[in-house]
């Protein structure tokens, strides 16, 4: 029995390689303008399975040229039924050689997706996005590992989603090893004679396949951006290297300005968080303003993203143990993450107003790295005891809100929405583990009117500019909350606003994240009181200690940030620290750094947009 049993899987597996060697010599013996693979020897096409079911390109070779017998042997042999990972099958044509990749795709019920299927390129059941993705990064690393230069891409039924797979599978960073160690970067194509193009509506499909794959090749490309420059050594990205980087990319793009400050304009504005933390090391601060108009006509209202752009980070005086200290060469993750997403908006056009902002540092322990016991002024006038050297990336990012929050160049124009972005904490990764990306968000982001920044074109240059006042509600101060807030003398006005009543920020950040394939999770903001207590040599101390030195880190550190945002400004906090390595047992993307994609560059999921796209 076990005998005939491996005959016929090897009966099977001639067969389905006989047809394709078949479906080789018509590509290239065929004269005819429909062609499937003409003059593409030696390169590769991959193509998406179902189970029984086939692909519309699959089924389009298999319907124009063999006569629907792929189709039928597949379901009655249940060829690739037990298919795990990416087949690859050759065939020979005048001494060229082509290889094609078989991936498998899951079939999911439409009712768990958020994805309308496309009745003309997927008339199927729906497949998820991810499982596209990893179809597809599947099909890219075989054929990759043969050395294959030219690739043909099934779309898949999400022309978009397949191109973000290619090129994210493709992305390998590997410019520093020599010319016969580095990995071949293929050209990849979207394959799309399958789709009939001599009517009108058959040319819009194909143009608007086209659309789509050109959409998902620059959302996978401004990743990749993210990714090289995470991968980097700190050696080749000092702070000052890494800002011309992000400055050089927006060459040729009218519409996007940088300005790229030194520690000289860093010191007129007070900006003592980022000179402080960047005062061990004898590379320079650089703080990096990048602006993006998309929307000239309304450019006072606008989103502000701030990234943490430590190029390196051994702790200052609070030194790191050496274990995977190499992997602080990326811990200007969210800088990284900032620059990449300005340009996917940038590339796409997308109509939204944008201004990021970069604080640039090293967190070295020389001679003149700041101390424990230290205590600074930040440029809100608050003043920061430092218990921890190593949890610098609040105080850097503080300054930056704070600069976001009151440019000194843009008097009077408050940001409508402000999220930052930072490999901030270890402790997210204990809380969320390696999957989820934390959010934190302040009072004014769950408020109805901040949900409208995101979708509604017709949102307010003021988010709270539609307030009613039975949205307003008093607050009952008690006796800490008002010794917090006369020791520290800010500005806040004695009102909170009423939840919600529909989609809040952190609705349209999950939905936006699940889209693009990213896990997010909302935490809660912690009490600022320890903070305060604690500090008995300043306003605030930088880390809590004694019973709370382990308890809810990286609460603690957007508590600490949400003391340099206004409260009527709404705002959220990223902490991709558990996430800035990529999640393996997806498929499509290489051991390294991951990048981000949360942040997505639809205009319909990016604020203030003026215009449907």
């Amino acid at each position: 029995m076990a005998h005939s049993l491996h005959y016929s899987t090897a009966f099977r597996r001639r067969w389905a390689l006989q047809s394709l060697i078949t479906i080789q010599k018509l590509c290239f013996t065929s004269n005819s303008e429909s062609t499937v693979l003409h003059g593409f020897a030696g390169g590769g096409i991959i193509l998406g399975n179902h189970g029984k079911r086939l692909t519309p390109a699959l089924a389009y070779i298999d319907q124009t040229y063999l006569s629907g017998s792929v189709h039928d042997n597949l379901t009655n042999y249940k060829l690739f039924q037990r298919i795990r990972d990416t087949e690859i099958f050759y065939s020979t044509f005048e001494q060229n050689q082509f290889a094609v990749a078989v991936s498998p795709l899951p079939v999911t019920s439409c009712k768990n997706l958020r994805v309308s299927p496309d009745e003309v390129e997927n008339p199927m059941d729906v497949v998820s996005r991810n499982s596209v993705r990893r179809c597809i990064g599947m099909g890219v690393h075989a054929l990759q590992r043969r050395g294959t230069r030219e690739i043909l891409v099934d779309p898949c039924g999400d022309a978009e989603v397949a191109a973000e797979g290619a090129y994210l599978a493709a992305f390998v960073y590997d410019e520093l090893k020599s010319v016969a160690r580095q990995t071949i970067k293929p050209h990849i194509t979207c394959y799309t004679n399958h789709l009939a193009s001599s009517s009108s509506s058959g040319a819009s499909v194909k143009e608007d396949m086209l659309a789509a794959w050109q959409r998902g090749r620059i959302l996978a490309m401004s990743q990749n951006l993210a990714r090289k420059w995470m991968e980097m050594p700190a050696n080749y990205l000092s702070p000052s290297a890494f800002a011309q980087q992000a400055a050089s990319v927006f060459d040729g793009m009218s519409q996007v300005r940088t300005n790229i400050r030194s520690s000289e304009w860093c010191r007129e504005h007070r900006l003592n968080g980022l000179l402080s933390v960047g005062a061990g090391s004898r590379r320079h601060v650089a703080f990096v303003e990048i602006i993006y108009e998309g929307d000239p006509a309304r450019c006072k209202n606008h989103v502000a993203l701030v990234g943490k752009g430590v190029t390196f980070d051994s702790g200052g005086i609070s030194l790191k143990r050496s274990t995977g200290m190499e992997e602080m060469r990326a811990d200007m993750g969210g800088a990284a993450v900032v620059a990449s997403t300005v340009y996917g908006l940038a590339s796409l056009g997308v109509p939204v107003n944008v201004r990021a902002y970069l604080p640039l540092c090293e967190n070295m322990p020389g001679g003149g790295a700041m101390r424990p016991g230290d205590v600074i002024r930040m440029a809100n006038g608050l003043t920061v005891q430092v218990d921890n050297t190593d949890a610098e990336g609040r105080l850097i990012l503080a300054d930056a809100l704070h600069i976001a929050c009151k440019h000194p160049d843009f008097v009077g124009e408050e940001p409508s929405l402000i999220i930052d972005v930072a490999t901030l904490t270890g402790a997210i990764s204990a809380a969320l583990g390696d999957e989820f990306t934390g959010v934190f968000s302040n009072h004014a982001a769950s408020h109805k009117a901040a949900a409208a920044i995101w979708h509604s074109a017709e949102a307010p240059s003021s988010s709270l500019a539609t307030e009613t006042e039975e949205d307003i509600e008093p607050i009952e101060d008690t006796e800490d909350e008002e010794e917090v807030e006369v020791g520290l003398q800010i500005e806040q006005p004695l009102m909170r606003l009423s939840p919600a009543r529909g989609p809040t920020l952190w609705d349209c950040l999950r939905t936006s994240a699940t889209i693009r394939g990213d896990r997010v999770w909302n935490l809660p903001l912690l009490s600022t009181i320890p903070l305060c207590e604690q500090a008995h040599l300043a306003d605030l101390v930088n880390v809590t200690g004694g019973s709370n030195a382990k308890k809810g880190g990286s609460g603690t550190a957007a508590a600490f940030l949400n003391f340099f945002v206004p409260r009527h400004i709404p705002w959220m906090h990223l902490d991709i620290a558990g996430v800035m390595r990529p999640d393996l047992r997806q498929g499509y993307m290489r051991k390294g750094m991951a990048g981000s994609k949360c942040i997505d560059a639809k205009p319909e999921n990016v604020g203030c947009r003026s215009s449907p796209a």
